[in-house]
């Protein structure tokens, strides 16, 4: 059904029109030296870089703005894809701007091409450089400890993830504090979890991981990384039935449990000893505020006095 439907159906007729559109505003478009895009290699995206050549544009960067994950299976095609130049050839843009050293190898394992790819920093993530700052001064005491728990997208998900932590508050400390910050698509009813003291908050992300010392997350979950360069400790659910797509799988400093036992052994863990190397987040991401990356990638080469930092 899914071929069908991309093939000759509603999906084929809905990329026909994107793909028309693309093309339309492009020849509208006065003849740009660079372009800039969110890469996540969805399908108009493809469509978006044959348009952008066919209207006699410049050079195009994909940039993915957030994690590439080990087992998305989006970024990553057969390596014969990359050396093929005939008129049928896979619609790639010319360079892929990199957040950092964990994306960069990920590209490199899946056999894209090194000088297809540049560094810039990481926007996204940027804001932790103050967040850090702020979280030094809120360390946890053992009585005290506070834990954030993110919910999944998937309901599903979300109810076997906290009925594991409803199976493992037994055996944790009772003043341990808990809050919950329920996926916007995934409402969650605390009745449910009777034997749960926790609240629910919809605080945005950086407000909750200032008010707590660990982040127990769902393995789809973004907020995870979010918590990693906060400088806090990460403890990831793994669904036994389904594969790590954790965008922290392969970190170093980060915790992965699918048992009610491997949670609670986790959280005491970061509770009872002294706070736990998390790793680096410079190894996962650029964070330079200056932004001397971006800044030779969109305006060239630089003089240093000029912009205020060393390139």
């Amino acid at each position: 059904e899914d071929w069908r439907s991309s093939v000759y159906g509603q999906t084929a007729m809905s990329n026909l029109l994107r793909l028309n559109l693309l093309e339309s505003a492009m020849s509208y478009l006065h003849r740009q030296e660079k372009g800039v895009y969110l890469q996540e290699n969805q399908g108009w995206e493809f469509g978006l870089i044959h348009a952008w050549r066919q209207g006699g544009h410049n050079s195009l960067i994909g940039f993915p703005h957030a994690t590439v994950r080990y087992w998305d299976l989006r970024y990553f095609f057969d390596s014969r894809s990359y050396a093929d130049k005939d008129t049928n050839q896979l619609p790639l843009p010319d360079l892929v701007a990199i957040n950092g050293p964990m994306a960069k190898k990920i590209y490199r394992d899946g056999g894209y091409p090194a000088e297809q790819l540049t560094d810039v920093e990481s926007l996204r993530f940027l804001y932790s450089n103050a967040f850090v700052e702020k979280k030094s001064s809120t360390k946890h005491t053992q009585n005290h400890f506070r834990l954030l728990v993110v919910g999944d997208f998937v309901q599903k998900k979300t109810n076997t993830q906290l009925s594991l932590l409803e199976d493992s508050v037994l055996f944790l400390p009772p003043e341990m504090k808990i809050t919950l910050k329920p996926h916007p698509a995934c409402p969650v009813d605390l009745s449910d979890y009777p034997t749960l003291t926790m609240i629910s908050s919809s605080k945005a992300i950086g407000e909750l991981l200032l008010e707590c010392d660990a982040v127990y997350a769902s393995a789809t979950t973004s907020a995870a990384v979010d918590g990693y360069v906060a400088g806090l400790s990460v403890i990831t659910f793994l669904d036994t039935q389904e594969l790590n797509m954790s965008p922290l799988r392969g970190v170093a400093g980060a915790y992965f449990v699918a048992t009610a036992k491997e949670l609670a052994d986790s959280v005491k863990l970061l509770i009872d000893a002294t706070p736990v190397e998390t790793g680096k987040r410079e190894e996962l991401f650029y964070l330079d505020p200056e932004l001397p990356r971006w800044s030779k990638l969109l305006m060239g080469e630089v003089e240093k006095e000029k912009v205020g930092f060393n390139v």
